[in-house]
């Protein structure tokens, strides 16, 4: 075939993938072109697979028989009466599986060294012997597969660690990893075969949401198509859903389940209303049961058909006379006053006792009735019945002995008479004043919780007197009203809630029994192989479910240990740790014993020893004087939102090492090779030497797996050469979806190679893919601090945990203990916590207000405990020492032990329950902020006990301080720690100017700080270190505005914002500023600017020029350089000239010599952005202007880079502002102090200014576009570059790009047109000068620099790289940007006169697709 595409067009080609057999299948399409790179060949790949519904379910294997109805009994096929106690689980008819596989197992199994009780094992340990299991008829549909949340497949309903048994594969990733509906229903119903858990199928709703979309909730049937566009999960319009339909999907199942007694029931449809209880062809729910009802037994004559009554609040057959006996006659009863109305399914009233009202189906006794029943919430109360005397003056039994008569009228009566089996589907309540705290029912009050008690009671009263089944609402948490399981914090599923489990007791008689006032997560725990002599723990769940403690003695025997015994609250639960020890590598076998007042239970306890493998390690000799750990790496390396925390502090934490601290920890961004060739020789050149370096490099180019591990173990080989200890570190995977495929793909194989050598060498490992990663090898949500890359705190913790109990540091000796007398030199007063008066507070020491505190003797240890009282309501305990005296420039040395219990206080999913820390500040008598000066130790994952020593050597007092202040704080960020008692301990504080005399520690001199490396240019090119730099800049406005701060302040934390734009792949920011507000020291701008919901107090107050202290020593903590912007004059308006009336030239200087004063010295402050678009200013005056101020900022700053941009054209050919640079040929800027200049265009396209050699919609098209962009370019400033002239620095550009402020694509086709200039532009940028797809650079040289404008979501005419929410990224715009990244330049070999294009794809066509370089 032949197709004609045309300039810039898009045709498709439709390719159908047929496989003929299961398996891999491979091919390829292949055309030619008039393209420069055809021809061109695509590679086709897929997996065959079978039909999804082809297999049959599995062979039964219950004991279980059918049911059948006996009058008003259920009996088995031994007649043996039944009485089904069932709770329901929702999600199925919502999310296509049932709710909470993002957070439990189903069935019981040990993950991460804990026994997680399985949900449908508790559900059978709680004495529920069935399920009422909601469905929708998407289910049943072949290839419905379950929802998800933002792609993530594997982790948001789905988790893979807890139900790996619902994947296809728990590697592969996508929507077809995860098995269909059906399949998941398969298992579930194989399970409860497994327990002798019955379930009965509810037809919930016809389709996910429908009560929304189509409009059915409580209907068989729907005859409107809805006018939204509405759709499934597989992306189908919802259409009408006809009865046809409806029946369909229940005798689907019913002939799949035939056999399988566990299925022994359909509910046919839930909560009719809309409706009436008759045969009508339409809108008779009595017709419609008896026609579904006979299909079901047409395949299944087996199972229960369970009817619903009518559920309608004053409609046809929704009341019931409720008349008291004896009152009949009265005008009361004669004009309806009793006749209440009937919800929740109640009317049943007429059914068993009208001719032909009754469901009559072709096979006898296979009908049950089935009401619901709600306490008094909602509507306080929403029946009469609850509040009888008050309404209409109810002459009858008071509340609530007037229930039993209540219930008889409108559904007990075919119990009581033994018309037919009632089996009450739904019924619940809140049972807590003030609802569920993290979902509705917030006005359940007092009166509420009354009435729902003693109706609970008559309720269970009333079934257990006439064998009327039950199905409580419901084990999922939250919902209106919440149900049996716990939430904490809101979507972690935990155990039942006790409360609920009492109230519950007399429906579930086996709760009476003594055995069950104690519950256990498992009856068997199985430890696998196990090390010899390495003890391994795991731990199970205890929980009291009386209302009184409950002393549990505890017995096992070797080689598992566990404590004696251990008291557990009313209506508690504590967590129980088993230690299996081997001895012999044999296979071991015991049991663990609990033993309480009436009862006991026992859990098996298997295990088998292995010995360990015999692997030789480096041969390395620890230099005497070694001290502490450090590393080489990048963002990850250095972990943690707060300063000098993270992963590797922790760890250091548990072993007592000092992590040592050079002028950086690691450098953000970076690869190997910057770890080899930077990093490294930083290491080596420490003194005293570190005892030990990881190496935790590799994430940014994990895709170079040879040459990456390579430099790995090069650099492992040189630390051993050192006597260093390395210890290795695997990549941690990604949940980004734009990344994890191919990123995750790369991991493994990365990890792999990096395992192997470990396992070679006896080199240490930390294992931080195996810590984080679920079993399909992504991120896991709770560690994910939000970008998919980065761990959060909670996964820095757990870094650090899993690295510990795995031995890490064992080879590595450590820093050594504290000597337990005085420390000379220590410079805290009362360092080791003497309490001379004993009023358990250490001297010297202040206590917050609302705490209270222990001091006491521990050995010879002497510890000050400080504890939060449950509801003292504060983020911080802090525990602080007097001011003291310290030399600004001088090294100190801090260490100090801590310890703490979380109290049972668990991580939330984006942050720890709270963190344990010590701040050092150092600052003088007027409290300047000096920043780098406070060092933080994160706080457990999870629940337990924790100490170590915290060990800070080579903190230099910046210049200027004078004292040091100390605070010990217990950081509880997450609410629900402020609803414990929390407490934390501290022991033998020393700050010492020098070294800390640990034991065996020489004092040798601190580590020298080497000076970070400034950006210069040589030629066309910026140089950082002696190698080639490319800046990648984006501009943060809002300071040159009145704010006078960086947008966005207000509703984000600053650092969060910084750390952002690195992992971007940004290299540095521009900051706007305006002379108005930054001529004076001492302005400060408004609080609510800088502050929103406390996210930024530490801004508060402080000057403009401080904020920029801040966040330009922020900047430099996350590897960004920072370039200066005078934007403007006043900051209400862009001016086009520096010197107009109101501002002089004078006054400019004095602006740049303050600000040159303030930061030439930073090497992370580059430079000068000397004045924004002058557009009012001739070049010919520009120039002069320029060269005063420049040489004025160089008696100050000799250093600083000079970025000048374009002024008024000399022409009428106008760029945009800033972005005419043509006069620079002939008159070039001339600065006393050469290799200064950077000229820095402006450009864009039509959202900003729509030119006439720009294509707009409408519009002629611009001759030989797009290609004319290029010619455009040179004549304005490109030529300054490709002559080499002097450094370009393309200070703004950006656009609209097609993209609204949500993200969205608009489909525009001046969207298309702006991207055809971009990708113009990136390729000039990248080398490509004019259009023709191949690299023009002569020279070995990185591309032109720039900076895009602009990373807030509030610019007017072109957005920004976020959203309008400020949250989120503007992932489509960072995809087009992507070639900017990518490309690492160019590399010339003037002898062999080739090009080498480091990038890979550096230059792209109108597509966006790769050209040849």
């Amino acid at each position: 075939m032949t197709m004609t595409i045309p300039p810039f067009g898009t045709s498709y080609i439709k390719v159908v993938f047929s496989p003929d057999s299961p398996g891999p299948k491979t091919g390829t399409i292949s055309f030619t072109s008039n393209s420069v790179n055809s021809p061109h060949t695509i590679q086709l790949s897929g997996v065959g697979k079978a039909a999804a519904v082809v297999v049959d379910p599995p062979t039964p294997v219950s004991p279980l028989t059918y049911l059948t109805a006996s009058g008003s009994k259920l009996v088995d096929a031994a007649s043996n009466e039944v009485m089904l106690r069932s709770i329901n689980w929702y999600g199925f008819e919502q999310i296509g599986v049932p709710g909470g596989a993002w957070t439990r197992p189903f069935r019981t199994k040990t993950v991460e060294g804990t026994v997680k009780e399985g949900m449908l094992d508790e559900i059978k340990r709680l004495g529920f012997n069935s399920i009422r299991l909601l469905f929708s008829i998407d289910c049943t549909w072949a290839g419905y597969r379950p929802f998800t949340d933002s792609g993530q497949w594997n982790s948001t309903y789905i988790n893979p660690d807890l139900n790996g048994e619902f994947l296809n594969d728990l590697v592969a990733q996508g929507p077809q990893n995860v098995k269909t509906s059906i399949e998941i229903m398969d298992l579930i119903v194989g399970w409860c075969e497994e327990l002798n858990i019955r379930i009965i199928f509810d037809l919930h709703c016809l389709a996910p949401d429908d009560s929304n979309i189509l409009g059915t909730n409580g209907k068989w049937y729907t005859t409107a198509t809805p006018t939204a566009a509405g759709g499934t999960n597989m992306g189908v319009r919802r259409e009408p859903r006809s009865e046809t339909q409806t029946i369909a999907a229940l005798v689907f199942l019913a002939d799949r389940y035939k056999n399988r007694p566990v299925v022994c029931g359909f509910d046919m449809i839930n909560e009719p209303h809309a409706c009436t209880w008759d045969r009508d062809s339409l809108t008779g729910v009595l017709g419609f049961y008896e026609r579904a009802g006979n299909a079901i037994h047409a395949v299944n004559p087996n199972v229960l058909i369970v009817c619903e009554g009518v559920a309608e609040l004053g409609a046809d057959g929704g009341t019931v006379d409720h008349t008291p006996v004896g009152y009949e006659n009265t005008t009361e009863s004669q004009q309806g006053y009793y006749n209440w109305g009937v919800i929740w399914s109640g009317g049943l009233g007429d059914v068993g006792r009208t001719a032909n009202l009754p469901v009559q189906l072709t096979l006898p006794n296979k009908v049950v009735y089935s009401p619901h029943e709600y306490g008094s919430w909602p509507g306080n109360p929403g029946h009469q019945w609850f509040n009888p005397e008050v309404i209409n003056g109810y002459p009858g039994p008071a509340y609530p002995d007037n229930l039993f008569e209540v219930w008889r009228r409108q559904w007990g009566y075919l119990a009581e008479e033994n018309i037919a089996p009632v089996w009450i589907g739904e019924f619940g309540s809140y049972l807590r004043i003030g609802g569920d705290p993290l979902g509705g029912g917030a006005s359940y009050s007092e009166q509420n919780l009354a009435w729902d008690t003693a109706w609970l009671n008559k309720l269970a009263e009333y079934c257990n007197t006439h064998k009327v089944g039950f199905a409580f609402w419901a084990l999922n948490p939250g919902g209106d009203p919440d149900g049996l399981l716990q939430q904490q914090p809101a979507g972690t599923w935990l155990g039942a809630q006790t409360f609920k489990l009492s109230s519950l007791a007399p429906f579930l008689p086996l709760s009476n029994d003594p055995s069950n006032n104690i519950t256990v997560s498992a009856n068997s725990i199985s430890y696998g192989n196990e090390t010899i002599g390495t003890p391994k723990p795991l731990t199970v769940t205890v929980t009291n479910t009386t209302t009184s403690p409950i002393t549990v003695t505890l017995a096992t025997g070797a080689p598992f240990t566990t404590n004696a015994s251990v008291v557990i609250g009313a209506l508690s639960s504590t967590v129980l740790t088993v230690n299996f020890t081997a001895s012999a590598a044999i296979a071991y076998n015991g049991t663990l014993t609990l033993s309480w007042t009436g009862s006991s239970k026992q859990i098996t306890l298997t295990g088998t020893g292995t010995s360990a493998p015999v692997i030789v390690g480096p041969n390395i000799t620890t230099p005497p004087n070694a001290i502490g750990v450090t590393a080489v790496g990048d963002s990850i390396t250095k972990g943690g939102f707060y300063e000098n925390n993270g992963w590797l502090s922790k760890l250091c934490f548990y072993y007592n090492q000092s992590r040592r601290y050079r002028d950086v920890f690691a450098v953000v961004a970076t690869t190997t090779d910057h770890a080899r060739n930077t990093q490294l020789p930083q290491v080596l050149a420490m003194s005293p030497p570190p005892k030990a370096c990881v190496v935790a490099t590799g994430t940014n180019n994990v895709w170079n797996t040879v040459g990456g591990t390579n430099d790995v173990k090069y650099i492992c080989d040189q630390l051993i050469a050192n006597n260093i200890w390395p210890i290795l570190w695997t990549v941690p995977s990604r949940s980004n979806a734009a990344l994890n495929d191919t990123a995750n793909a790369d991991n493994l194989a990365w990890n792999t190679i990096i395992r192997a050598y470990a396992s070679e060498t006896g080199i240490p490992l930390v294992d931080s893919h195996a810590a984080l990663s679920d079993i399909s090898n992504k991120l896991k949500p709770e560690y994910d601090s939000g970008d998919g890359l980065h761990p959060n705190l909670r996964g820095n913790a757990r870094i650090a945990q899993h690295a510990y109990l795995n031995n890490v540091f064992s080879k590595i000796p450590d820093d050594g203990e504290m000597v337990l007398t005085g420390i000379a030199g220590n410079l805290i007063s009362n360092g080791l916590m003497l309490d001379n008066n004993s009023d358990n507070i250490a001297d010297n020491f202040i206590l917050p207000a609302g705490y209270t505190a222990l001091n006491y003797l521990e050995g010879d240890i002497r510890w000050q405990q400080v504890n939060r009282p449950a509801g003292v309501i504060s983020e911080n305990t802090a525990f602080s020492l007097a001011p003291i005296s310290i030399t600004g420039g001088q090294p100190y040395e801090f260490a100090a032990k801590m310890r703490w219990d979380t109290y049972g206080t668990n991580a939330s999913d984006n942050q720890l329950s709270w963190t344990g820390a010590v701040q050092v500040y150092f600052t003088d008598a007027a409290w300047t902020y000096y920043p780098d000066s406070t060092f933080y130790i994160l706080g457990k994952e999870g629940f337990g006990q924790e100490e170590g020593t915290i060990l800070r050597s080579n903190m230099v007092a910046p210049v200027g301080s004078t004292r040091a202040i100390i605070s010990l704080l217990q950081i509880t960020s997450f609410d629900t720690a402020k609803t414990v008692n929390t407490r934390i301990e501290f022991a033998q504080l020393v700050l010492k100017q020098g070294n800390i005399p640990l034991s065996g520690i020489p004092a040798v001199d601190p580590t020298p700080i080497p000076t970070t490396h400034r950006v210069s240019i040589s030629g066309t090119e910026f140089v950082r270190n002696g190698e080639l730099f490319r800046l990648k800049s984006v501009s943060w406005f809002g300071a040159e505005t009145n704010t006078a701060v960086p947008h966005a302040l207000w509703e984000r934390n600053w650092k969060s914002m910084i750390a952002e734009i690195a992992g971007m792949g940004f290299n540095s920011i521009r900051l706007p500023f305006s002379r108005q507000a930054f001529s004076s020291l001492s302005y400060i701008p408004s609080d609510q600017v800088v502050m929103q919901g406390n996210t930024n107090n530490d801004l508060i107050g402080k000057t403009v020029y401080e904020i920029f202290d801040m966040i330009i020593d922020e900047c430099a903590i996350n590897g960004l350089y920072v370039i200066l912007d005078h934007h403007r004059n006043n900051w209400d308006a862009q001016d086009g000239t520096p010197i107009r009336a109101g501002y002089d030239q004078a006054g400019w200087h004095a602006l740049w010599g303050q600000m040159a004063t303030r930061y030439g010295n930073n090497p992370w402050v580059i430079g000068a952005d000397i004045y924004n678009e002058p557009v009012e200013t001739a070049w010919s005056q520009w120039t002069t202007w320029v060269e005063a101020c420049a040489n004025h900022i160089h008696t100050i700053a000799p250093d600083w880079l000079i970025f000048v941009q374009g002024a008024a054209p000399t022409n009428a050919d106008f760029f945009w502002a800033g972005g005419y640079l043509g006069d620079v040929a002939a008159r070039p800027i001339t600065l006393t102090t050469p290799n200064r200049v950077v000229y820095s265009p402006h450009e864009y396209a039509h959202s900003v200014y729509g030119a006439s050699w720009l294509r707009l919609e409408g519009q002629t098209i611009p001759a030989n576009w797009p290609l004319n962009q290029y010619d455009k370019r040179r004549a304005h400033y490109s030529y300054i570059y490709e002559d080499e002239i002097a450094p370009i620095w393309v200070g703004e550009f950006g656009g609209r790009f097609g993209y609204t402020g949500t993200g969205a694509a608009e489909g525009t086709l001046n969207g298309n047109y702006e991207r055809e200039w971009l990708t113009t532009l990136i390729n000039h940028m990248n080398g490509d000068f004019n259009g023709d797809g191949l690299s023009d650079l002569t020279r070995t040289s990185k591309g032109m620099s720039f900076c895009y404008w602009g990373y807030n979501a509030n610019s007017t005419d072109v957005g920004g790289l976020l959203t309008d929410n400020w949250d989120t990224q503007q992932a489509g715009k960072l995809t087009l940007l992507a070639p900017l990244f990518n490309f690492n330049g160019v590399v010339i070999d003037q002898v062999a006169n080739t090009i080498t294009d480091s990038g890979n794809q550096n230059i792209l066509d109108s597509n966006n697709l790769p050209l040849q370089s």
